[in-house]
């Protein structure tokens, strides 16, 4: 993860994760004679909702290209919140394949999510597809210069088992804004800049690939980024894999 001072603007990086069988049995078909007549095998890809800097679109592309490279192999898209689902999902073996940023699905591996029960074994790193960049967005008109600022404040933390509400949670964690100190909104992305432009939300984080068509709207709107910085930050107050780097 590296900081963008100008921007104000924290990066993760996006990988495609399998279930730890699947590097062994079906991503290898392509190379492999199949007798005509077999059923097609049916490979699971766990993507997301958003159409708009989320992983839908990425994997509707993906599905397009497997489609003509390997014709003996069924790609099915299942709908998720985001990358904590789609880890989950590989973990318990309902899905085959599934996009995830890279800090949450070695946290998970290495059984340091908040309050996790056990470590996600099953999945495997296959690529990194591209950065995705942690926004956090202010409305215009209140005193918010950082996350510490968030106390008190309506807060837009991503829909629950999504990437983007364990991000939050991390970092609201980090400057000690426990439940109870920030009114938090499981709402989807699209959603909350909606509830932020009409004075329903105070703020909130963004997870996406850039250009981010949400904040762009926002921002367009009168909404600010706000600078993700701070002792709690800088002094290790979060899990190792947050860090900078």
């Amino acid at each position: 993860r590296r900081r963008d001072q100008t921007m104000r603007r924290t990066y993760w990086w996006l990988v495609v994760v399998c279930a730890g069988f699947v590097a062994a049995g079906v991503l290898r078909t392509r190379g492999e004679s199949r007798p005509a007549a077999i059923d097609k095998v049916a490979v699971r890809i766990s993507s997301g909702l958003s159409r708009v800097g989320g992983f839908m679109p990425l994997s509707e592309a993906l599905v397009a290209e497997y489609a003509t490279i390997l014709p003996d192999v069924q790609f099915v898209i299942l709908e998720s919140p985001g990358s904590v689902r789609n880890l989950q999902n590989l973990q318990r073996g309902e899905a085959d394949l599934g996009f995830a940023q890279a800090d949450l699905a070695y946290m998970g591996y290495t059984g340091q999510w908040p309050d996790a029960s056990e470590r996600l074994t099953n999945i495997r790193g296959i690529a990194v597809m591209h950065p995705a960049t942690v926004h956090l967005l202010a409305r215009s008109g209140l005193p918010i210069r950082s996350i510490a600022d968030l106390e008190g404040h309506r807060v837009g933390v991503g829909p629950s088992d999504s990437g983007t509400a364990l991000t939050s949670e991390l970092l609201l964690n980090a400057f000690h804004l426990r439940p109870g100190k920030v009114a938090g909104y499981s709402v989807p992305s699209s959603q909350a800049i909606d509830q932020l432009l009409r004075g329903e939300l105070d703020a909130m984080f963004v997870v996406s690939a850039d250009p981010a068509e949400e904040v762009r709207r926002a921002t367009q709107a009168g909404a600010r980024l706000i600078d993700i910085r701070g002792p709690d930050v800088d002094r290790g107050h979060v899990p190792a894999a947050l860090r900078e780097r």
